[in-house]
């Protein structure tokens, strides 16, 4: 059983190793960008992502072939920890290219449908180097890059096309919850350590 102090040390821990939420609207360096992208490749937040993915397929059984016992969890772990280094590899090759600033900045807002719209809306759109908002290309194309390129190493029952988009489709929802969580996250803190 999790204790609450260890439950709340790790909700503290997540946003706290995360660059994602910061409000600077001064653009990142392309060293910024790339101390980023180690962060969000090979950080803390994907290696424990990749290890409760695979402990939730290895529950699954997905994919059969894989079995179960540690051999099955440790595929299901490097295979999801493969699909993430190439969603980010690709997100911040394209993202840096098209001049994406790949930090989530939270709404301002204080209405609670209105933070929640803005977090989904921005799985999809990101702010530019100039401030103004585009469409996520590098977002989106890291994420169909990793669903659809991570289908080369998996068995027959999850190899196809539909499973790689569907993979993808996982890591919005993903990319969405985190979105959630740095936009909430400044509240949650305060009412878990009573913070002003």
């Amino acid at each position: 059983m999790i204790r609450p102090a260890t439950f709340a040390g790790v909700l503290l821990l997540l946003p706290a190793l995360s660059l994602m939420a910061q409000q600077a609207p001064l653009p990142l360096s392309t060293k910024q960008k790339l101390k980023l992208y180690l962060v969000t490749s090979y950080g803390p937040q994907p290696v424990l992502f990749s290890a409760a993915s695979a402990g939730f397929h290895q529950w699954l059984d997905i994919p059969h072939e894989w079995r179960q016992g540690m051999e099955g969890y440790g595929r299901r772990y490097a295979s999801r920890f493969a699909q993430n280094a190439i969603e980010e590899t690709t997100r911040m090759g394209i993202g840096m290219a098209l001049r994406e600033d790949p930090r989530y900045f939270a709404s301002g807002r204080t209405e609670l449908w209105a933070r929640i719209g803005h977090a989904m809306k921005y799985t999809f759109l990101v702010r530019g180097d100039d401030g103004g908002r585009a469409v996520a290309v590098g977002r989106i194309g890291g994420v169909l890059a990793g669903g659809l390129l991570s289908r080369a190493w998996q068995p027959d029952s999850t190899r196809g096309y539909g499973q790689g988009l569907q993979a993808a489709g996982y890591s919005f929802a993903a990319d969405m919850g985190a979105n959630m969580l740095n936009e909430f996250w400044p509240d949650i803190r305060r009412r878990l350590f009573h913070r002003r």
